[in-house]
């Protein structure tokens, strides 16, 4: 993946034609530059940056972003760290270029727009983070996932309209497609070993197209422990 993204500069860069600053409302770029700063982002940096990546970059609270910059990782980093130190063997659900394909989608346009809609008070950001991770460690993910809806209640109406948009086109794209290419894969992988451990975000487990819900269609025993 680094290769790829070494290679291919133009994946989340701008390296012709009009920066953000040119595309944008003067007011908007300045809101999106300060959001940037406070995340460490120069503005001559964010300038330059493919909307949909600034728009990943903006949509993690300030405090957040610096613990990964930090050296901080992930659960999926854990876990692939104790497997290794078990012998264990890793495979992906699905290739790393996927999401990058799922991130990028949309015309310029459509990414520049999200960018705009993203803006929100930083205070706001921070509160909504902390209840996503109180909700995920209570258990209710499901909750975390849709908390994101209350962000229209502070957009004006237009903004708030397009949001609810985005997201319900994200859930699909993000969660419910990839639930559904997952079940192959478990089951393929499931007849070639007798135990294996499978390791996503909490948000693929609820619903009617949530990963338990498509494997006990296909015959699984789903048991709570």
């Amino acid at each position: 993946m680094q290769t790829h993204i070494a290679r291919n500069p133009d994946l989340m860069t701008l390296t012709h034609g009009t920066t953000l600053p040119e595309r944008l409302d003067p007011d908007v770029w300045a809101a999106i530059r300060d959001a940037a700063a406070a995340r460490g982002v120069p503005g001559f940096m964010a300038a330059k940056m493919q909307p949909w990546f600034l728009s990943l970059t903006l949509s993690m609270p300030a405090c957040a972003l610096s613990a990964m910059t930090s050296g901080d990782v992930g659960l999926d980093a854990l876990l692939m760290r104790r497997a290794a130190e078990q012998g264990t063997p890793v495979a992906a659900l699905e290739p790393w270029q996927d999401m990058f394909d799922i991130l990028s989608s949309g015309t310029f346009d459509e990414q520049t727009e999200a960018l705009s809609v993203g803006l929100i008070d930083p205070s706001l950001q921070d509160a909504m983070i902390v209840s996503v991770v109180d909700s995920y460690f209570e258990g209710q993910s499901a909750k975390a996932w849709y908390m994101s809806e209350f962000l229209g209640d502070y957009l004006p109406e237009d903004a708030a309209d397009l949001l609810n948009e985005q997201l319900a086109e994200l859930e699909d794209v993000l969660l419910i497609q990839r639930n559904r290419n997952w079940i192959d894969v478990i089951a393929q992988t499931a007849t070639q070993h007798d135990d294996i451990f499978i390791g996503f975000g909490a948000a693929h487990l609820f619903g009617t197209d949530g990963v338990l819900q498509l494997l006990e269609n296909e015959g699984w025993t789903i048991t709570a422990f």
